[in-house]
């Protein structure tokens, strides 16, 4: 049962102020960012991911060893050299009794036929190219992912800010809300609503700093960082955001500008070679051999038996073309046109993820509008009247709170969207896959937080604000 009069103790507070006691251990696991630790800006985040990430850089490496494919396989096979004695009698090994013994030495080269080694170049060229676009393209999505992440640590920062802050405006609600309680202005139920308004903020702040960990946790490993290192975020940022270009124009400049489509076309390129090479397998290649033999000894006259050269040419005989050849040129069509349907299936990805992205953008910035202009500012004045009406009996506490607490929802909305719409940009930029420029638009500074002033009284009780020394540390900071 409660104790009414004033003077009794209050053990609802008493177990509130325990229940803050026992979460101060659980905050004390959040690391702190060192004082003084400089700030990552976002250019800096996507500068050192390009520069360490281990995946871009596994591409690299094998665009590189793609890039040394194009000249080997233009390049003459290897010539073979024969060393070897022929007509050796058997009984009586002998390099001067027999006249038909020979020594010989010689070469063997495969040159194949006119128009296949430029062929093998250009379908390894095309495959090099290829695999160069696709570094590419690992850059546009990698610098996508990083200032995803960024901004989204970003906003968990600024979420984090407002709902320490939202708990300083908290705590002096429990104190009006205690204060009224005692002189019999007020009522107990407004002294529970106002610490269970505040129980649900640290709650609210347990959660984004989990998710700040796991958010920085990528971060780093995109960075190529260690992945417990702590990141301190900037203070302020450009907020500022511009109109979206037209669709049709940006899918026009992806055309020629997006590295996913320049690689798809590359296959085609080399399917295309690799087929016209397929029509030309039936060809013969021209195997030419080379022999000088030195034939030892003397003949019945006397004489040095004289010496013999050899000169042999060898072509295959396409005597399966039905089983090979054709069925080979078959498989290339199929390629060619595989690869042709794929860059026709890749053009309407990028138009459909270029038309989705605008449009994201667009809601995103023209949400960021409503909010930055009219919303926020609408809801900080509710909160500011209803803190006075209910300072002289005209507002409900529980309608007061409820205000409160819907400010607070609006300005982490606010940060969440505009890091939504931010991101929605940079994705948009990488599905052009060139830098577009953004007519920025400036906007209004947010409202300052509303603190409500406080009654004049003999005696106030602390209010709930242990938690607090507790929160201030961490790298989101104060604002």
């Amino acid at each position: 049962m409660h104790c009414l009069p004033p003077t009794c103790p209050r053990p609802p507070v008493g177990r509130f102020l325990v229940l803050l006691l026992a979460l101060a251990p659980v905050w004390c696991l959040f690391p702190v960012a060192p004082a003084g630790a400089a700030a990552l800006d976002v250019e800096t985040a996507v500068a050192e991911a390009l520069a360490h990430n281990p995946g871009l850089l596994a591409r690299e490496a094998a665009a590189g060893a793609m890039a040394e494919v194009p000249s080997r396989a233009g390049a003459l096979p290897d010539p073979m050299l024969m060393l070897g004695v022929m007509s050796v009698p058997a009984d009586n090994p002998s390099l001067t009794r027999e006249s038909m013994t020979q020594v010989g030495i010689g070469f063997t080269q495969m040159l194949p036929f006119p128009g296949k080694r430029g062929l093998m170049r250009q379908a390894a060229g095309a495959g090099a190219l290829a695999a160069g676009e696709g570094v590419a393209e690992a850059r546009l999505e990698l610098i996508a992912r990083v200032q995803q992440a960024w901004w989204r640590l970003l906003s968990l920062d600024r979420g984090l800010d407002i709902v320490r802050q939202t708990q300083v405006l908290m705590g002096q609600f429990v104190d009006i809300a205690q204060t009224r309680y005692k002189v019999g202005k007020g009522l107990q139920q407004d002294v529970l609503l106002a610490q269970v308004e505040y129980s649900k903020l640290i709650d609210a702040e347990l959660g984004l700093e989990r998710d700040r960990i796991g958010v920085q946790s990528e971060l780093n490993a995109l960075m190529g960082r260690p992945v417990e290192q702590l990141l301190q975020m900037p203070q302020t940022v450009d907020e500022q955001l511009g109109r979206t270009p037209v669709p049709a124009w940006l899918m026009a400049l992806a055309e020629s500008a997006r590295p996913r489509l320049a690689e798809t076309r590359q296959r085609v390129g080399a399917a295309q070679a690799m087929l016209a090479l397929a029509r030309r397998d039936h060809l013969p290649d021209i195997t030419v051999s080379g022999t000088y033999e030195w034939r030892p000894g003397v003949d019945a006259t006397g004489m040095d038996r004289p010496d013999s050269v050899s000169l042999t040419l060898g072509v295959p005989l396409p005597v399966h073309y039905g089983a090979r050849q054709r069925r080979l040129v078959s498989e290339r069509r199929h390629e060619l046109d595989a690869a042709t349907r794929e860059l026709e299936a890749a053009r309407l990805e990028v138009q459909n993820e270029i038309n989705r992205l605008a449009a994201e953008y667009d809601t995103g910035r023209r949400q960021v509008e409503l909010l930055r202009g009219g919303i926020i500012p609408q809801a900080a004045q509710t909160v500011a009247s209803m803190a006075s009406g209910y300072q002289v009996n005209k507002v409900d506490f529980l309608n007061l709170v409820g205000a409160q607490v819907t400010l607070l929802e609006y300005q982490i909305r606010y940060w969440n969207i505009l890091a939504d719409t931010r991101v929605a940009w940079v994705k948009l930029n990488s599905a052009v896959g060139a830098e577009v420029g953004m007519g920025v638009q400036e906007f209004p500074a947010l409202p300052a937080p509303f603190v409500p002033a406080m009654p004049v009284r003999p005696e106030s009780p602390a209010p709930p604000s242990g938690a607090e020394s507790n929160h201030h540390n961490h790298p989101g900071g104060e604002q």
